[in-house]
């Protein structure tokens, strides 16, 4: 029976995988006036979202106005 060759050691152990940055997730609630425009409804305009499509739903789900 023939063996198999040692695996080479990695040149750069230290190396891994670099850490993921951290982000800052804004919360939208918040940052969102209450007397901003319908940002639902400029999705259906500009966006072209069909009302009661999953775009449209997600959205009045999401900011309830």
């Amino acid at each position: 029976m023939r063996s198999r060759p040692a695996r080479p050691k990695p040149r750069h152990p230290e190396a891994g995988h670099p850490a993921k940055p951290h982000v800052e997730i804004p919360d939208v609630a918040r940052s969102v006036p209450k007397d901003a425009k319908d940002v639902c409804a400029l999705g259906r305009q500009y966006g072209g979202w069909q009302a009661g499509s999953p775009e449209s739903m997600i959205c009045d789900q999401t900011y309830g106005r």
